[in-house]
């Protein structure tokens, strides 16, 4: 008999668990959507114009003009990920009693990484495409 009060109190704090963990995942999502993801967006269009000026500079290769114009996009992508995720982790300041007696604040920083990783490897792709398509054009056009 007092097995069933244990898997029913089990079962209860399993569920708390599992709407805790929706109701904060769901909140960073929105802010993901409504802060990083036009932040990023924002990021990626100042690299397009630093490319447009590897085109107006004749004396210098376009592949060496992109290529530093890559190295300076990635150091400051990095600086980039740490303020979103730092922002993202802010978010949960409210939870943070609810993580700490749950033992989830590893799971949900776990998260927060994996999301900012993959707007990251976004951000990287679109960049890219657009440094190919730059090193194209300008070869083209000589």
């Amino acid at each position: 008999m007092f097995g069933w009060f244990k898997k029913r109190g089990e079962r209860k704090a399993y569920n708390l668990g599992k709407d805790v963990g929706k109701a904060i995942t769901t909140e960073l999502e929105a802010y993901i959507a409504a802060r990083v993801l036009p932040a990023s967006e924002r990021f990626v269009a100042v690299f397009e114009g630093q490319l447009k000026t590897v085109h107006g500079d004749p004396e210098h290769d376009a592949k060496t003009l992109t290529g530093i114009e890559w190295q300076i996009f990635q150091e400051n992508l990095a600086n980039f990920a740490g303020e979103m995720k730092a922002e993202l982790n802010i978010q949960t300041y409210k939870w943070d009693e609810v993580l700490d007696a749950g033992g989830m604040r590893d799971i949900i920083d776990e998260y927060i990484t994996e999301r900012m990783d993959m707007v990251v490897g976004d951000m990287k792709e679109k960049a890219a495409g657009m440094a190919l398509a730059a090193i194209g054009e300008t070869a083209a056009n000589r």
